[in-house]
Parts: structure tokens; sequence; C-alpha cells
């Protein structure tokens, strides 16, 4: 069985259908599926043919994961969470990074931008109401 073959049983058997149903030439896209079922379809090959990320995942993964949920606890601990993946400044946009790891800042508002597989997207704004 050649490793295409291979993939496309993988697909299949996450969507819950017969292998000769899955066209060749489909598209993640195409196949009508949600968000978890579209990340196990990609960490599935990986794992089958010892596939190693060139970064590491579990990092951004927890970064990604705890600036999704943790929104509130920004402004309640006035900590930014640190930018994924930063290599270093860009000479263009002066922003205020967080490079690397959390830092304390005084925070009274906070927008986070979630984006996932299949236009599923939202944005959660929140702030504080009364500074004690």
């Amino acid at each position: 069985m050649s490793e295409i073959d291979e993939i496309l049983d993988i697909v299949a058997k996450n969507m819950m259908i017969d292998r000769h149903r899955l066209p060749f030439e489909a598209r993640l896209a195409d196949l009508d599926l949600n968000s978890l079922d579209m990340v196990e379809i990609i960490f599935a090959p990986e794992e089958k043919f010892g596939i190693e990320p060139p970064f590491n995942a579990n990092a951004s993964a927890r970064a990604i994961v705890n600036a999704i949920g943790d929104a509130g606890l920004v402004l309640i601990e006035d900590m930014a969470p640190p930018s994924v993946n930063y290599l270093g400044p860009d000479p263009v946009c002066d922003l205020d990074y967080v490079p690397n790891e959390s830092r304390k800042l005084k925070i009274r508002a906070a927008l986070n931008n979630s984006f996932a597989f299949g236009g599923l997207n939202a944005v959660v704004a929140v702030w504080k109401t009364d500074e004690k």
C-alpha cells in the first residue's frame, strides 16, 4: 500500500466513510469536517509516518489555547501573553511586542480573535469596568 493510500485511509476512517467514496483529489476544505476532525486528520499522518514538525508544536498550541481561553485572565492578572514565534522587531512596524514570555502590564481591555478551519471565527472583547 502506498503512503497516499494510507493517508486516504486515515482520512476516510476519521470521516467514518468508505475509503472508495473519498475522491483522490479532495481537499480538506471540501470534506464537510469540523475543526477537531481536521486537526485529527492533519496530525494522524505525522504519528503514522513519524513526522516531526520543524517547530515546537506543543508550545505553540499551548500558547494559542491559552490566548483563546484566558482572555479574561489577561485583565484580572494584568499579564500580557507572549507573541508566538517572535523572531525580532520589524523596523517598519514599531509596536510594543511581548516576545517569548508573558509580561506584567496595566491592561484595561483585551481583544481576542479566534480563527478556525472552515470559517468558524469568533471575536471576544473584554474590558474592566471598575478600576480598584
